[in-house]
């Protein structure tokens, strides 16, 4: 079995929250193989993730501009959504 995980990099909380679900997995699951895809540094990666696992290091969220931890910002995210489309589109094709 083979497991892809898409984490937003955004910040490192997502990491935080959802690498001991991925060792507890590993752990149940015999020979499950486990590729995360995400902007975050493999470094980062690899001191939430104690088992063995492909990087593939892009993103492919879009994100959001964020002021804190919990307040988005709306407009900052609109305007990087604005900017950054066409290379989105063209990276699909």
């Amino acid at each position: 079995m083979h497991l892809l995980v898409d984490i937003s990099a955004h910040g490192l909380g997502h990491l935080a929250q959802t690498g001991p679900v991925h060792d507890a997995l590993i752990a149940r699951l015999s020979g499950l193989q486990l590729t995360m895809r995400n902007a975050i540094p493999r470094q980062h990666l690899a001191r939430r993730i104690g088992a063995d696992f492909v990087h593939v290091p892009e993103a492919r969220d879009i994100g959001f501009a964020m002021y804190n931890a919990v307040d988005i910002d709306f407009a900052g995210t609109q305007s990087h959504v604005e900017r950054t489309a066409d290379d989105r589109v063209a990276a699909l094709r």
